[in-house]
């Protein structure tokens, strides 16, 4: 038999994730890291197949005590050598049946998948010596100190930009986040006083129970549905989607016990759009990990791009756009 059927997992996904790669014993770490990107290419498209990080286990997806472990704030890699008994694959060049030389148990992890911790794609002009900010078009020598510190805090300028049609402005930018130079729709605007509002009640209280009227008033008025009638139905208050996976205990226990918004709908809901560049960065890779693009946006809320449909979410429309695009409506 030329071929391996190995199951693989993506580390800190639950265990219903598990996916599996059919792929040639005689090929190269290489091949099989390129067709784990292509199996599931939404988890992975600013991720190059070479930044992933690929751990031989062999752990029974019955051993729930094991994958329990992946949730904890513990190092990785101790976690995944210690507690999981991995073995990190580190020559891409190595045939696939000289590291798995024994047939995988059926029913059994054979690979933890370990994204890198960040986007790993920079902009082409960071590896040449002259470069200009993608924002102001200002020109640094990329060694220069003062360069990363001008990108960190420079906005964008919007009218560089490339007009993407319904107010929207894409700009260059390393971080792939387009920027919004206006939008036409007024519940913007309205909307913008309210999300504050609620980021400021969240963010300082752990238990808004007092004030879970007033919250539900509105809610109601904002996106149509109150946080009671989310958390009964266990859906995210603003897409109306039952989010299947969080990026960490902290964002599941947000959504479960304070906010009823998912990850995805409370970074463009609620990020200041005048916050730093650091933290638009990782509020474009927590949307990209629930297959959304985030479009930065001169008000709240930001608009997203669904990476299912290809279609640019804003306005009223991402209070109904989830739900459809997941049925096929």
């Amino acid at each position: 038999m030329s071929s391996l059927v190995l199951a693989c997992l993506i580390f800190d996904d639950p265990i219903e994730n598990t996916f599996t790669i059919d792929i040639n014993k005689n090929k190269q770490i290489s091949h099989l890291k390129d067709a784990i990107k292509e199996k599931i290419e939404h988890r992975f498209e600013k991720i190059d197949a070479n930044d992933l990080e690929l751990w031989k286990v062999n752990i029974s997806t019955s051993d729930k005590s094991k994958f329990e472990q992946l949730k904890t704030n513990t190092s990785h890699e101790l976690i995944l050598k210690n507690v999981l008994g991995g073995e990190m694959i580190t020559d891409v060049e190595k045939n696939i049946k000289k590291v798995f030389n024994n047939l995988p148990k059926e029913e059994h992890i054979n690979i933890i998948v370990k994204p890198p911790a960040h986007i790993p794609k920079l902009d082409h002009a960071e590896a040449t010596e002259d470069v200009k900010c993608p924002h102001c078009q200002a020109t640094f020598k990329s060694k220069n100190r003062n360069y990363k510190k001008h990108k960190s805090t420079c906005k964008p300028n919007v009218t560089l930009g490339v007009d993407m049609g319904n107010g929207l402005i894409g700009i260059p930018s390393e971080n792939v986040i387009p920027w919004v130079s206006s939008v036409s729709d007024k519940d913007l605007s309205q909307s913008e006083s309210l999300c504050r509002e609620l980021a400021i009640s969240f963010s300082r209280s752990n238990d808004i129970s007092h004030n879970r009227k007033e919250i539900d008033r509105l809610m109601l008025s904002a996106f149509g549905r109150t946080v009671s009638e989310a958390f009964s139905r266990n859906i995210c208050v603003v897409c109306g989607v039952r989010p299947e996976r969080f990026h960490n205990e902290a964002s599941r226990q947000e959504y479960e016990k304070i906010s009823g918004i998912c990850p995805a709908c409370w970074e463009t809901e609620t990020l200041p759009p005048d916050d730093t560049i650091e933290q638009i960065k990782r509020s474009q890779q927590i949307l990209l990990s629930y297959g959304r693009e985030f479009i930065l946006c001169q008000q709240l809320p930001h608009a997203w791009k669904c990476l299912r449909c290809q279609k640019v979410i804003q306005g009223k429309e991402r209070l109904t756009h989830a739900v459809k695009c997941r049925e096929g409506v």
